[in-house]
């Protein structure tokens, strides 16, 4: 996989231009004199930081900071290949690089967050693991954008046990976006980076971006051919692959037996593929699961009294929605009023195209979807209607 340092620091910037539009005086890179100030051998870890050309040094992490089945330590290196922030060799050995191209401008916040690379990449030896050609139970591995959604909601499982929270609290903005930084890590960046897929632009006098989310698939990486017009593809399979995982857990975790490390397991160690094996765990069909989970990215907690299958109970979406710096990431239906309309849009596997149907005084009204040539919708594809008052 090997994407999750270059992927941390692209979330890390995103967060940190959103703090910083709301204060001027934030820097997404501040200087830090002494950045291993406090730390025995400090001088040592500046020669390697700035000076050594090739060395290694053990880490051990504090109690509680990694699972206990997964690596206590970590191999500090001065250079890594193509100087990388961190990779995982297939022993499942993690190593962290000094001397990295990619870089917050804090050496000590990069070395704190290879406990989240940990979580990330040591998923994938899990994933691995179970899905091997050959292996005697015919599992099979999952395609990419369900591995990447699995390590990046592995993140924040690990997240939970570091910072002491615990699903199904309904954590809103302050949580996601760290905003009283009350810890290192981007633990969180699964649910804040769904902007991308909402249609996220940074540009300078940014605009939402057309035809999102619904040219937006997470169904795939760019390498596969994934060429939406979303502001990086790969973060849409990342990160709302990782909704619909956490989505699947907030509602079928109460109600499987083990839960939600039960839910993913029985994904990862399962002999269907993609969207086939998470309808085999859930025992809800494909088209069913899709929708109810595009109509929660925007009913949870927009629309009081909403179906409980419409809602996340890990997150507060509306919260996270609402108080975005940026409105781009916002997730913003086509409005149209209870009068004569027509649109014609094109919808990616997995996607979703939002209306928001309005008006008063207004009698009974219809709405017809069809293909372009008039007919009836392919049977791939379904439409969905939430009663929003």
């Amino acid at each position: 996989m090997g994407k999750a340092s270059r992927r941390r620091t692209a979330g890390r910037e995103l967060q940190g231009s959103a703090r910083a539009a709301k204060d001027p005086a934030a820097q997404p890179a501040p200087f830090v004199a002494r950045p291993f100030a406090g730390l025995p051998g400090e001088t040592d870890w500046v020669a390697l930081r700035e000076v050594v050309p090739a060395a290694t040094a053990t880490i051990r992490f504090a109690p509680e900071a990694a699972p206990g089945d997964a690596p206590q330590t970590a191999t500090v290196a001065t250079v890594l290949p193509l100087a990388w922030s961190g990779l995982r060799r297939v022993d499942g050995e993690v190593m962290v690089g000094l001397q990295s191209g990619t870089t917050t401008g804090d050496a000590v916040e990069e070395l704190s967050n290879a406990r989240l690379l940990l979580a990330h990449e040591f998923t994938h030896v899990i994933q691995y693991g179970r899905g091997f050609p050959g292996n005697a139970e015919g599992v099979v591995l999952q395609p990419n954008w369900v591995n990447e959604a699995q390590a990046t909601l592995a993140e924040e499982i690990v997240g939970d046990r570091v910072t002491g929270r615990a699903r199904g609290r309904n954590y809103g903005y302050d949580v996601a976006f760290n905003t009283a930084e009350t810890t290192d890590g981007d633990w969180y960046r699964g649910i804040t980076l769904l902007a991308v897929y909402f249609g996220l632009s940074l540009e300078s006098n940014p605009k939402h971006v057309p035809n999102a989310p619904e040219q937006c698939s997470f169904l795939g990486l760019a390498v596969e051919g994934n060429n939406g017009p979303c502001l990086n593809n790969d973060f849409v399979a990342y990160n709302t692959g990782y909704a619909l995982l956490r989505w699947l857990s907030d509602q079928f975790g109460p109600v499987v037996p083990g839960g939600e490390k039960a839910i993913q397991r029985s994904i990862a160690g399962n002999r269907s593929v993609g969207l086939a094996a998470i309808a085999s765990v859930t025992h809800v069909p494909v088209d069913t699961l899709l929708a109810q989970f595009a109509a929660a990215l925007y009913v949870d907690d927009r629309v009081p009294g909403a179906a409980p299958r419409l809602t996340f109970s890990s997150w507060n979406l509306f919260d996270i929605d609402k108080n975005r710096i940026n409105p781009t990431g916002r997730l913003a239906p086509r409005e149209r009023a209870f009068s004569g309309f027509t649109d014609a849009v094109s919808v990616r596997g997995g996607s979703t195209a939002y209306f928001r149907v309005s008006g008063a005084g207004r009698a009974a009204t219809a709405i017809r979807a069809r293909d372009a040539g008039g007919g009836a919708l392919p049977a791939a594809m379904r439409m969905w209607v939430v009663r929003l008052q």
